[in-house]
């Protein structure tokens, strides 16, 4: 089952980079493209179900527990389990989309301001993905930071390669297109291989112990 699940994160990142094309998409060539219109038009498509769902979730999570009558004097925990997306599982993917559209103003900005040289922009954003990554990974935080390290699945920083790239296909959509056409094959074979490293370095760290 893991082994499967592990093969199926990718949509995780893909969600994101198709995010970062439709909003590239469809803002990138507006002159009268202003942040304040665009959180006022977006932000309440997330923040309502958000808060909505979040507090249905913690009411049942409360009412499983047998703590009902205790709701009214545990607000407190109520606004943690929000901030960070936590009364239910996949609840902090809304919490994430909601710091997209807070940031896509300013991703605009940067690609306005690189043109020509996104393709750079590109490399770094990657090289720093790859750092992430493997701080994720492997980083063990002191105590006074661990506390809320674990929540870094909850922020945009993993999945900011993905949404910038997104957005640049958006851009250089028609060069983007040809590219996937031309080079369909090489992409295919660069997955299967992808897959079967992934698979190949899962079974060795399991077949050495690790959980």
């Amino acid at each position: 089952m893991n082994t499967t699940s592990l093969l199926l994160h990718f949509t995780r990142n893909t969600f994101f980079a198709l995010t970062g094309f439709v909003l590239m998409y469809q803002n990138f060539d507006k002159q009268d493209f202003s942040a304040p219109t665009f959180w006022k038009r977006r932000i309440k498509l997330v923040i309502y179900p958000y808060v909505i769902w979040s507090a249905v979730y913690w009411v049942v999570n409360m009412w499983l527990a047998g703590k009902l009558t205790e709701i009214p004097t545990s607000l407190t925990n109520f606004f943690y389990q929000l901030s960070w997306g936590l009364s239910g599982f996949q609840m902090y993917f809304l919490f994430v989309m909601l710091q997209v559209y807070l940031i896509f103003p300013l991703v605009v900005w940067l690609l306005r301001a690189t043109t020509g040289h996104h393709l750079a922009l590109l490399g770094v954003s990657l090289v720093l993905q790859f750092a992430v990554a493997a701080t994720i990974t492997h980083w063990n935080p002191p105590a006074a930071v661990a506390a809320h390290w674990w929540h870094n699945y909850a922020t945009f920083i993993p999945y900011q390669f993905f949404i910038l790239a997104g957005c640049v296909a958006a851009m250089h959509y028609e060069a983007f297109q040809a590219f996937v056409i031309r080079w369909r094959w090489a992409l295919l074979a660069a997955c299967v291989a992808t897959i079967g490293a992934t698979l190949a370095y899962y079974l060795h760290i399991t077949s050495t112990g690790t959980s």
